[in-house]
C-alpha cells in the first residue's frame, strides 16, 4: 500500500504550486508559442515585412523592411549579410504586409512602377517596373 500512496503524493506535489509562486496565464504557460516581433535587416522575411530579393523567385540574399519605414530609397543600401549594392539589383519581392506596396525605379518616386499586393510576390521582370531597376517603395502608413 505505500508504494501506491507515494507516487500519487508526488503527481499532487508537482501540480501544486508553492506558497506566494506566481502562476502562469494559460497563454503564458511555459512551452507555449509565443508571437514575436520581425527583426528587421536580418536576412530573413518574416510576416508583417516587404522584402527584396537579389534573384527571381524570392531566392538570394533578401532586404526586409518593416512597415512605415522611412528608409526606403535603396541607394547607398547593401544586402544584409552578404553585402553588395541593393539599388538597381532586386530581382523579386514579397509583400508580406496588410498593405499594397509601389515599387519604383527611380528613388523620387517616378518611373516604370510594380504594385505588389499585400501577401503576393512577383517576379520585377514580369512587370513594367523590370528586372534590376528597383530604386525605391512606397512604405505602408
Amino acid at each position: 500500500m505505500l508504494r501506491m500512496v507515494v507516487p500519487a503524493a508526488i503527481g499532487v506535489l508537482l501540480t501544486v504550486p508553492a506558497a506566494g509562486a506566481a502562476v502562469a496565464a494559460p497563454s503564458q504557460a511555459a512551452g507555449a508559442p509565443q508571437p514575436l516581433a520581425a527583426a528587421l535587416s536580418n536576412g530573413v522575411c518574416e510576416s508583417g515585412e516587404f522584402c527584396l530579393y537579389r534573384d527571381r523567385n524570392r531566392s538570394g540574399p533578401v532586404k526586409d523592411y518593416g512597415t512605415a519605414v522611412d528608409d526606403t530609397y535603396y541607394r547607398g543600401k547593401t544586402w544584409p549579410i552578404v553585402g553588395g549594392e541593393l539599388d538597381n539589383t532586386a530581382s523579386s519581392v514579397w509583400n508580406r504586409t496588410g498593405c499594397e506596396v509601389r515599387v519604383y525605379q527611380f528613388s523620387d518616386y517616378n518611373g516604370n512602377v510594380a504594385v505588389i499586393a499585400a501577401g503576393s510576390w512577383r517576379n520585377f521582370g514580369d512587370t513594367l517596373l523590370g528586372d534590376d531597376k528597383a530604386t525605391a517603395h512606397d512604405a505602408c502608413p
